[in-house]
């Protein structure tokens, strides 16, 4: 990053370094504005100049937040710093996990915006959001009913989670979000959900409803705008627009009331969902973001998860993503991508805005060996089966709750089975996906996070 590619400098720490106290000053000299990251001791005994503000760096977490939510102020910056500044090298970690994350989002965008289908897709879906359940009925309705959330993705670990799954699907304060293409194995399991998350653009993504059981009466399909149309239209219950912050404010609606932040998978979008609706303890299952036994067209994906797909589109998704190392939850290596390395990234960047804004909220993961994320304790998932958390209400008192399920009650669903959409399946593509959910554009950073002070 050159001096010459943005107005900003970012000063590590307290230089004392004749060269570098030097540079900073050519810096402000030619109309560059100074950034000082400081720890909170640093802090205590500098003086910010001129045209300089400081940066406060209490945790990774929180600063990797803020970065994030902030691109503006460290994209094309300069990066100054004594040679022996230790906290120099960590830093540098962040920003390039963070660059990785925005380089994605960048080139996702390009290949989405292809042909126009976003667009299209859309327009075919818009009748959902008047439709639809809105989504600020929904909205902290899990808080109001004291649930806790599982939420249900397709990776490996999952095979041998079903039978403590549908324990917990038991418990009256559990509520269940799983993604698309867990549903029919979910079903077979005993484990029905309360939502089901999709964001598959692509029209072979119908083949999620092939064959698959009907779904609850209460269960409701939740998906982006942006969806391949046929998946809401073959669903016979309820649907409800995940909305964006920006088709929120194309609307005239609230922001955070009326949409949620968008991600780079199916498994964020749950993981938003969750939160918005009011969860305090948020579990992961089938979050592996790995490959456990290496990487092969066996544990991709938990079984019955996987579209029924030809051997060269199943191939193609775990192919095309080169192979890198991760740790996972029990402190070994684990065989990855660096498609799932950014997701994780993502992930412990939304846990961390999240806290900001509810400090008591848990995450925990049930899978041993997915990959370790910041902000999420693992627990082994029996353990939890045995005996689930305690939820905290919005006052911050425990209730032990044994009510049915207080989520929005929509119309029963139609008799009609979850069927395949009229279009000719014989249409169904043959790429496999690696589509975001959303663009990780993120919403107005709460007031309760670090924020530059001049």
């Amino acid at each position: 990053m050159k001096p010459e590619g943005g107005k900003f400098v970012w000063v590590i720490g307290l230089p004392k370094g004749k060269d570098v106290l030097d540079r900073v000053e050519e810096r402000k000299a030619a109309g560059k504005h100074i950034i000082r990251l400081l720890t909170p001791q640093e802090k205590q005994s500098a003086t910010l100049g001129e045209n300089e503000q400081g940066v406060t760096w209490k945790s990774d977490d929180e600063l990797k937040r803020f970065l994030f939510d902030h691109n503006e102020l460290w994209l094309g910056a300069e990066f100054l710093a004594d040679p022996e500044e230790t906290k120099m090298q960590p830093f540098v970690h962040l920003v390039g996990a963070l660059m990785d994350l925005h380089n994605f989002d960048q080139s996702s965008a390009k290949v989405l915006a292809e042909d126009d289908m976003p667009m299209r897709n859309a327009m075919k879906n818009s009748q959902w959001i008047e439709n639809g359940v809105q989504m600020r009925r929904i909205k902290d309705v899990a808080a109001k009913a004291n649930k806790y959330c599982i939420l249900i993705a397709a990776g490996p670990s999952l095979d041998a989670q079903w039978e403590q799954l549908r324990r917990i699907r038991k418990d009256p304060r559990c509520c269940v979000i799983m993604v698309g293409r867990t549903f029919k194995q979910a079903m077979r399991n005993g484990v029905y959900p309360d939502f089901v998350v999709e964001c598959e653009m692509y029209d072979w993504n119908r083949a999620l409803w092939y064959f698959a059981p009907e779904p609850p009466p209460h269960t409701i399909l939740a998906c982006t705008i942006s969806v391949a149309p046929d998946i809401f239209s073959a669903w016979p219950g309820d649907k409800c627009v995940l909305m964006d912050h920006n088709t929120a404010a194309l609307y005239k609606l609230k922001p955070g009331v009326d949409s949620i932040d968008g991600g780079n998978s199916v498994a964020h979008l749950a993981f938003n969902l969750a939160h918005f609706i009011g969860c305090s303890t948020i579990c992961l299952a089938g979050v592996d973001l790995g490959y456990p036994d290496g990487k092969d067209q066996k544990d991709t994906h938990a079984t019955g998860t996987f579209h029924e797909w030809g051997g060269d589109m199943k191939k193609a998704e775990h192919t095309f993503q080169e192979l890198c190392v991760v740790e996972a939850n029990d402190g070994k290596e684990l065989r990855s991508s660096p498609a799932y390395k950014r997701f994780g990234t993502f992930f412990e960047l939304q846990i961390q805005k999240f806290k900001n804004g509810s400090p008591k909220l848990k995450v925990y993961s049930f899978s041993l060996r997915g990959q370790k994320m910041a902000g999420v304790e693992y627990v082994d998932i029996e353990a939890f089966a045995s005996k689930p958390p305690e939820v905290l209400r919005t006052d911050g008192t425990i209730q032990w709750s044994t009510e049915p399920s207080l989520l929005p009650s929509p119309s029963p669903a139609s008799s009609a089975s979850v069927s395949a959409s009229s279009s000719d399946a014989s249409s169904i593509g043959t790429q496999a996906s690696s589509t975001p959910a959303m663009q990780t554009t993120p919403s107005p950073a709460p007031a309760t996070e670090p924020t530059p002070t001049t």
